[in-house]
């Protein structure tokens, strides 16, 4: 059987054994619904203060921030099959990077929004700081499955944390969309160029 975005094995690194129609349909209509929610707190899923040429700015700062785990890789080895190769990997990190901002980005800021409101909107930098810990912290104390913490989870945890944090002002000022072309610029480093050069030097 081909191996496609609707078939369970596509996503099973990720996913496991869940089926990825309904995981993405439901986490889209939930993205649909927190874009609604959020638009009072001029958080959008496209700025009107955002133009191509930030948005290439940023792409391009991307791009040199995946070379953070590529530096870790260098001296420190991930596993051989951490990266989903070509040709998988034309459909599988833009289709699984929209799902990584939504789980990770859109929603907890938006029940954080929701729980606290204009009092925690009106301190921006806040957001950030806790918004971008969820993804490190998701990757190192959960994504392992373990409880002994060693350094490469360390710059692990940094390497995406501080990337969240760029992630996170570039949302709060040029909305979702940007957020998550920057996403695709570190994807292109670390998983597209650097997750198939990787296997002929590691």
């Amino acid at each position: 059987m081909v191996n496609t975005p609707v078939t369970h094995s596509f996503y099973s690194k990720i996913l496991g054994e869940l089926n990825p129609i309904p995981i993405f349909l439901v986490f889209g209509i939930a993205a649909f619904l927190s874009f609604y929610y959020i638009k009072q707190f001029d958080l959008y899923f496209i700025s009107k203060s955002v133009s191509n040429k930030k948005l290439i700015f940023y792409f391009s700062i991307s791009i040199i921030l995946g070379f953070m785990p590529v530096l870790i890789d260098l001296f420190i080895t991930f596993p051989k099959d951490i990266n989903i190769l070509f040709p998988e990997s034309i459909l599988f990190y833009p289709t699984i990077g929209v799902l990584a901002e939504i789980i990770f980005h859109l929603l907890p800021t938006t029940l954080l929004l929701f729980i606290f409101g204009f009092k925690i909107r009106n301190h921006p930098m806040l957001i950030i700081i806790i918004i971008a810990a969820v993804e490190p912290f998701f990757q190192v104390f959960i994504g392992t499955g373990s409880s002994n913490i060693v350094l490469r989870d360390v710059l692990v945890f940094l390497e995406v944390f501080i990337f969240s944090v760029i992630q996170m002002r570039v949302f709060f000022k040029y909305g979702f969309l940007a957020m998550y072309i920057c996403r695709i610029g570190f994807y292109l480093t670390w998983h597209f160029l650097w997750g198939t050069i990787r296997l002929g030097i590691i």
